[in-house]
This record gives structure tokens, sequence and C-alpha cells, in this order.
């Protein structure tokens, strides 16, 4: 019986955890500067999925679109840059990817670079979040 009542306390914790399936960004190999996601938007095609992540294949402008609703939970997403001939190579999240912020208008920002380069962009992640919602190419 306590095997029992383990197991079901286990189980609450386990589905009570606000987890989503991980997103695998997959940038231009170089790009330095923000990249923005929009979500829920009908016109674009949905996220494909490969190897229990969702990929966003971010294109050279550093803007994807895509009808998927944005992601609401935990994971842990991975940055890669791709090159030209396909090959990956994967992103140190500690120094070179920023200010993720996800927004209420169905946008998620990052910020790809160094923190300096970072400290020295123009803009930021709620001005761009207001500049898309007046131009969707932002």
């Amino acid at each position: 019986m306590r095997r029992v009542v383990a197991l079901t306390a286990l189980a609450l914790v386990i589905a009570g955890c606000n987890t989503r399936t991980p997103e695998r960004w997959q940038i231009p190999d170089g790009y330095v500067g923000w990249v923005v996601a929009q979500y829920k938007n009908p016109s674009c095609t949905p996220l494909p999925r490969s190897d229990g992540y969702i990929l966003l294949r971010i294109p050279s402008s550093g803007r994807l679109c895509t009808s998927d609703t944005q992601p609401d939970g935990e994971a842990f997403d991975k940055y890669e840059y791709v090159k030209a001939d396909g090959a990956s190579q994967e992103i140190d999240q500690r120094t070179m990817v920023w200010g993720g912020m996800a927004s209420s208008t169905g946008r998620s920002f990052v910020f790809l670079g160094s923190e300096q380069q970072l400290r020295s962009s123009s803009t930021s992640a709620e001005r761009l979040d207001t500049l898309c919602t007046t131009d969707l190419q932002c």
C-alpha cells in the first residue's frame, strides 16, 4: 500500500511540473544580434519537430514566423550555429545567449553575441516588441 501511495504522490508531483517540449534554435553561422520568433500567425507554417525538439530554423534576417502557439513552461532549449554545408555547432549559452524573453504579444526574443555586443546593441527586447507590433518585418 505504501508503494502505491508513494508512486501516486510521485506521479502528481511530475504532472504538476510545467514542462514543455524543448526547442532547438538553428541560427545562421556567425549571426550576432536579436532574434525574434513570432508565434500564432495563421499565414505562417508550423514548426518542424525532430529528435524530441521543436526546430526554429532562423533565417539570415533573424526573424521567424510560425502558426504554432507560443510555448509555455520550462525546458532545456538548445542554440546552435548552422553553417552553409549544414554542419552545426552548439552555442555556449553562458557566454553567447542573452535576454531570452517571451512577450504577451506572442513573440520570443533572444540576443546572440558576447555580453559586450549585447551592451552595445542599440535596441532591447522590449523596444523590439513594440516595433514588431506595427511592423511584422521588424
